[in-house]
Parts: C-alpha cells; structure tokens; sequence
C-alpha cells in the first residue's frame, strides 16, 4: 500500500510539474528526494508531513524561446541572407537631359502675361553695369554608378554642355532709353559668347562617418569655342549735331570640328589631335553631416588642371563706320545730310593662334 501511495505521489509532482514547465511558469520542479526527512518516515502516508511542499511561480519568460536545431538552421541561414544582402552590389544607369534659360531683367511671370511691355527708362536703373544679359544652357548626360555596400562608389559618364550669352552694354541701353546728348563720347566692348564641350567621366565617391564625398575626373574637348571679347564700339556726338559712329567685331571660333563645316577645306576628322587638343579637370562635390540641426553641402566644379589647346576653327573680322553731319537734316529728309558709311568683312581665317581653354567654373 505504501508503495502504490508512492508511486501514485511520484505520477501526480511529474505531471503538474510538467503542465508548470510548459507554461513557463516554473523555475524549480522538486523531485521526490527533495521531500523533508520528517515526511513519509515510519508513516502509512503523506498526510503525515509537517510542512507541505511549495512551488514557486515567476512572472513568464520575456527571453527568445529556445530553438530546435531545425529552426536554429533556419534562422542562420536568414542572418547570412541579410550579410550577403549587405554586401550585393548595386548600380544605376541612365540619362538625364537638362536645359533653362535667364535673362538680368524679366521674370518668369512676364512671359505668360496677355502682351509684354518693356520700359527702358524703368529697366534702365535695375540693370547691373554689364547691361543686359540673357543666357541659355543644355546638357545631356548618360551615366553608369556602382555602390558598394553603401559606403563606396564609383562610375563613368559622357556629357555634353552647351551654353551661350548675349550682352548688350549699358552704355546702349542708356543711349536708347534717356536719348543721345551733345559732346557725348561712349566707348565699350562688345562681349558675347558661346560653348559646347564633351567630356569622358569616371568619378570615385566614399563615405566616412558624418562626412560624404566625390571626386569627378574628366578629359573634355572643347566642341565649339567663341571668344567673349568679341570687338569695341564708338559713339561720338558734337553740339553742332554731327554724330560719329564706328564699331569693330572679331568673330573667333575655337572647334575641334573639321572646318570643313565651316566652309573650310579640311574634311578629315583626326583622333589623335583630338585627344592631343583636349583638356583635364576634376569636380570636388560633398557634404556633411551635424545632427540634428543641419547638413552642409559643398561643390568646386571644373578645377583646371590641364588646359585645352586648340589652333582649329574659323576667325572673320568685321569693321563699320557711320558718318552723319546734320541730324536735323537727316530727320527733316533733305537731300544731302551728309551721311556717309562704310561696312568691310574679312576672309575667313582657318589656321588660328593657339588657344588655351579652360571650362567655366
């Protein structure tokens, strides 16, 4: 009999130990040994022992859960999923086409307006002293970009920039706006220009903690130059109302084109004096980091480091002069006001001096 009440006793602590553990709810489960020495000694039962057995409860287990081996393997090879994830390489590729176009005097606004008025003698006093500028620009860029795991990067692109601007001096303004004054003599330049230039890329980027940076090295070619200072004007006026006027211009394109197009007699397309005549700059873009507040960006493009030279294009000179004696009697019609004028072109000149181009900043 006190075997059997045994036994049934040894069943009965298992099993709710069992039930306790499965619900995490038990840190200790006593075996039969743990029984004080009082309770079960010379006794037909357990109804004998002085001081019952206790199970401590605890709060449940806020720990990961212990895995079996099959979902331990499972989780490794998620882990070695997102390491290799980490590494993999990634790249872009693409094109990008820009263009815009500003002038120092009208806004965007104006040109939706029903009719656009221009007053000069309002426009005059807002202009800077270079007068009145208007410029356009063009790009078109296809580009290859490789990161590695988000730290590094590198690349190729072709480019090709255009840019053009057209100056009218503001001593011209001034002239058309507040009208010509006796015993007046304006002098200027006349300067306008125009560029386009291909460019071989390949860039090198990184990132160290707060601070990211690029490096763009490129071989450019200078595809069409003008020279921006292109020739001077004079204006003279006397109190007697004579008017003396003669200007000069100096058309010089820069080309590594054959002047064939330009009406030249060189045809031939040459590789090796284009790559001879290119030149070497480097862009310098980054920026960096102050938490929480800001990030501070920072660009130096086109940093000359090798200049292009260039003795190919096309050079015609142009030379005009005006003569008036009366204005009175020019505006008056009468036969002989005596005016007179002049206009002479150059030849076009194929062989120029040489040149040495660097890209705008």
């Amino acid at each position: 009999m006190k075997k059997l009440i045994f036994i049934l006793s040894i069943f009965f602590i298992i099993s709710f130990a069992y039930a306790q553990d499965e619900n995490d709810n038990l840190i200790e489960v006593p075996q039969p040994d743990a029984i004080s020495d009082d309770c079960g000694k010379g006794s037909d039962s357990l109804e004998d022992c002085n001081e019952p057995v206790d199970f401590i409860q605890v709060p449940p287990n806020t720990e990961e859960p212990i895995l079996n081996k099959s979902e331990e393997k499972k989780e490794k090879k998620k882990k070695r999923k997102k390491q290799k994830g980490k590494k993999r390489t990634k790249f872009a590729m693409g094109m990008n086409i820009s263009a815009m176009a500003s002038n120092s005097y009208l806004k965007l606004s104006d040109f939706f307006q029903e009719s656009l008025e221009i007053d000069l003698n309002e426009m005059n006093p807002k202009l800077p002293k270079s007068g009145y500028n208007v410029s356009a620009l063009a790009n078109v860029d296809l580009f290859l970009e490789i990161y590695l795991q988000q730290k590094y990067e590198f690349g190729f692109f072709l480019d090709v920039d255009t840019q053009a601007l057209v100056n009218i001096p503001k001593s011209v303004i001034n002239l058309i706006a507040e009208g010509n004054s006796v015993n007046t003599n304006i002098q200027d330049k006349i300067q306008s220009t125009a560029f386009a230039f291909a460019e071989q890329s390949s860039f090198f980027g990184m990132k160290i903690k707060d601070l990211t940076f690029r490096i763009n090295a490129s071989w450019f070619f200078p595809v069409a130059y003008l020279d921006k200072e292109m020739g001077d004007y004079t204006l003279i006026t006397d109190a007697d109302g004579k008017i003396h006027a003669k200007g000069d211009l100096d058309v010089k394109l820069y080309s590594v084109i054959p002047n064939s197009v330009f009406g030249g007699p060189n045809n031939n397309f040459n590789t090796r004096e284009l790559f001879k005549s290119s030149g070497f700059d480097l862009d310098f873009i980054g920026s960096y980091n102050l938490p929480p507040y800001a990030k501070v960006n920072f660009a130096v493009f086109n940093i000359p480091i090798v200049p292009a030279r260039l003795s190919t294009g096309v050079q015609i000179k142009y030379s005009g002069e005006f003569k008036l004696e009366s204005l009175m009697k020019y505006f008056l019609g009468e036969e002989d006001p005596g005016d007179t004028s002049s206009f002479t072109k150059t030849d076009p000149v194929y062989d120029l001096p040489q040149k040495k181009i660097i890209r705008p900043h």
